[in-house]
């Protein structure tokens, strides 16, 4: 059997398929969540057993949040009897040598979802909208009384399709440095966000897709009434999704003109009643920043007379949180670390990853010419982002951190994930053009080396969950 012609009708498709990018990113990225998705333990997200009751109380009609001490508001007890079984009874972290015993989810696979007995777990606060795939999904899992583990798997396939189905919109309209879009949504870290419980996977996509929208519309000479109002949803979903990404929103500057200012103005003043509605709609009993479990001496209202009073102590702070080796960790958790078992992404394929984002970077292999982006607007897309990465230790500091820490105690590198999106697609948008005969085998290059590595995170996660660990 003559298999030369098999090999060359598969290298000519993959030649092909090299050449969307977009496509590029909806296989692998596909692979990534659905593997992530099953490959990774019940409530191994970051608080994902506390999105996972969010998504509950949204299923169960409690859309708007309330406190739940006191009330008839209440979920199946079979909810929490899952989290203990696979999750709370033996927890992982800490444990190297340990692995998480499938028979745990087998005996969480027997209880139904009601069984006559309820329970009060706290209702974050966070807004619907990031949820609305996996709510969707439990309320009909709940409707023929599945059980709740089936229903955490559904609810974390829906948004990770949801999520991977919007970058890939975003990718297909960006004007330009597509590869580097797909390379930024193709980050193992944010692959695994995408496949848990959680308000990020939904809420960074969305924010992929506002800035790739504001882009594509830049190319436009004349922008219709629909595409206006379509840019104001995507605006209205950035403010009601995970708080502080509406940061970002000042980046619809970039497509003003004198003409369409009114158009901005309308946005901005939509934007700004929706946040305010969603405040005014929240109880104002329920602290917007409170987590299920404080760290002892977490107390924001003291940390913030102590920076009152000593100001400069910030300055110490910050140095100590990312001059040191504390700070290795965000940086190591920006491209991988899976699960709350802290599955670290070894240092040499961290490397490896920022190595092909810095090619990336520097090069071009658009075909198309887009419409420059001024030093102003990267200007403004710098001061975004710094703005975003001060306000998320800010934060954590007050909200989280104990009182005195010299440290940000908490931040997590998947936090400034939106940085690594808005700089990939308004900061570094020129690079060296690369010859149209040589972008194949580069695109190749980096495309093969994407997926190797992903391949890899999933294998680590699997390891460390349930093969032997050192």
């Amino acid at each position: 059997m003559n298999i030369k012609p098999i090999f060359q009708r598969v290298k000519t498709t993959m030649a092909y398929w090299i050449t969307i990018p977009e496509r590029v990113y909806l296989v692998i990225a596909l692979i990534g969540v659905i593997g992530f998705v099953f490959i990774t333990p019940p409530f191994q997200g970051p608080d994902e057993e506390t999105h996972y009751v969010r998504v509950q109380y949204i299923a169960h009609g409690y859309v708007v949040p309330i406190e739940v001490t006191n009330t008839n508001v209440s979920l199946p007890k079979s909810i929490d009897n899952i989290t203990k079984t696979t999750f709370y009874n033996d927890d992982l972290r800490g444990k190297t040598a340990d692995k998480y015993e499938f028979n745990r989810t087998s005996e969480a696979l027997k209880l139904p979802l009601n069984d006559g007995h309820t329970y009060q777990p706290l209702m974050v606060t966070y807004s619907p909208l990031p949820y609305l795939p996996a709510a969707i999904g439990v309320f009909v899992a709940n409707l023929f009384n599945t059980n709740p583990l089936i229903s955490l798997y559904i609810a974390r396939l829906l948004l990770g399709i949801t999520s991977v189905i919007i970058i890939f919109f975003a990718i297909r309209l960006i004007p330009h440095k597509k590869y580097l879009l797909v390379a930024v949504g193709l980050i193992p870290m944010l692959l695994f966000q995408q496949s848990m419980v959680t308000a990020d996977s939904v809420s960074y996509s969305i924010l992929a897709l506002f800035v790739a929208y504001v882009l594509y519309l830049r190319q436009i000479k004349t922008i219709a009434r629909n595409q206006w109002l379509i840019l104001g949803t995507i605006a209205v979903g950035i403010v009601l999704v995970k708080p502080l990404i509406f940061l970002f929103l000042p980046l619809i500057l970039l497509v003003a003109k004198r003409d369409n200012l009114k158009w901005i103005g309308g946005i901005t003043a939509v934007c700004a009643i929706a946040l305010f509605s969603w405040f005014m709609m929240t109880n104002p009993k329920i602290d917007p920043t409170v987590t299920p479990h404080l760290p002892n001496g977490a107390n924001s209202k003291q940390q913030l007379n102590t920076l009152i009073s000593h100001p400069t102590r910030i300055l110490r702070v910050g140095w100590n949180s990312y001059m040191t080796p504390y700070g290795d960790e965000q940086t190591r958790g920006v491209i991988g670390v899976f699960g709350t078992a802290d599955t670290y992404y070894p240092l040499w394929m961290t490397g490896g990853y920022v190595v092909i984002l810095g090619l990336l970077l520097l090069t071009n292999m658009e075909v198309k010419q887009s419409k420059r982006i001024e030093k102003k607007w990267k200007l403004l897309a710098v001061v975004l982002c710094a703005g975003y990465f001060t306000a998320i230790n800010l934060a954590i500091y007050m909200g989280y951190t104990p009182v005195n820490f010299d440290i940000v105690y908490g931040v997590q590198g998947r936090y400034f994930l939106p940085i690594a999106i808005i700089a990939a697609a308004t900061i570094f948008t020129g690079g060296v053009r690369i010859q149209r005969s040589d972008s194949r085998k580069f695109k190749q290059a980096i495309v093969i080396s994407i997926a190797v590595l992903i391949f890899l995170a999933l294998f680590i996660t699997y390891q460390r969950y349930y093969l032997y660990t050192p």
